[in-house]
Order: structure tokens, then sequence, then C-alpha cells
């Protein structure tokens, strides 16, 4: 898969049976659908936790899968963070430092052992400086 930020080739990293596609160039991270869906099920979110679509200055990228333009939206009850969506519902694309945003949030808003979970995984794969956050 390429990269819809900087082109580059992405690698696959699997943890914990899900798989997400990471470019070791930028740092940005793609969430297919699926992959998407199992993380908020187990945070007893469901879709509308992506919000809707907002403008933005950033570039639009590409989806990896389909090569359309994404779509920026307000990600989580906040808003406080923009990400880039598939319109055809292929994915999630997460540029570098969004998923570490997305991580402080959910741990400010979800207190469930679900939430913890997910966040605490989200950190170990993706973020040093995020894991461990909660723990004081």
């Amino acid at each position: 898969m390429i990269c819809p930020a900087c082109n580059s080739p992405m690698i696959v990293l699997e943890y914990k049976s899900i798989e997400l596609d990471v470019c070791a160039s930028c740092n940005g991270i793609w969430f297919d659908a699926d992959e998407l869906r199992l993380l908020l099920e187990k945070m007893a979110l469901n879709a509308d936790a992506v919000g809707n679509a907002v403008d933005s200055d950033e570039p639009k990228r590409t989806c990896p899968i389909c090569r359309h333009k994404m779509h920026k939206v307000a990600l989580g009850a906040a808003a406080k963070t923009t990400i880039d969506s598939c319109e055809h519902g292929h994915g999630l694309w997460f540029d570098c430092g969004e998923v570490d945003a997305v991580i402080a949030e959910l741990r400010k808003q979800n207190g469930t052992p679900e939430a913890k979970s997910v966040t605490n995984f989200l950190a170990e794969l993706f973020s040093a400086d995020a894991a461990g956050k909660d723990e004081k």
C-alpha cells in the first residue's frame, strides 16, 4: 500500500489480531474500515465517533484503496482532531501525531476498562510518549 501523505510504501503491523498500515517515512497510519470498527466496538462506541466533514487548510489525501480524494472529518465528541476519511468507507488516515491526540482525548472521555484497553493498545503500538499517561 502507498502512503496517502508522502507516497512511500507502507508496512503492515499486526498486534492483537488487528492489522494496521503504517508509513515508516512520515509516521502516518491507515485504519481499514474493519480495524476501525473492531476498535470502536471494543470501546462501546459506534461510527458516529467520526464526525461530519470539516473545512481544513490541510491538503486532501488520496485513499490508498480506491484512490479517490478523502474528506477531512472531525473525530470524537470534542472534535479537536481532524483526520481523513474515505468517502467510500474504506478507512481513515491519521497523520503523524493525530493518533496521540486521539489517545489523549479518549482517555479523558472513556473511563471504562474496555476504553483503557484500547487506548493502551494504541499507545503501545504507536506512541512511547502516550503509554502510561493514565497510570498516574
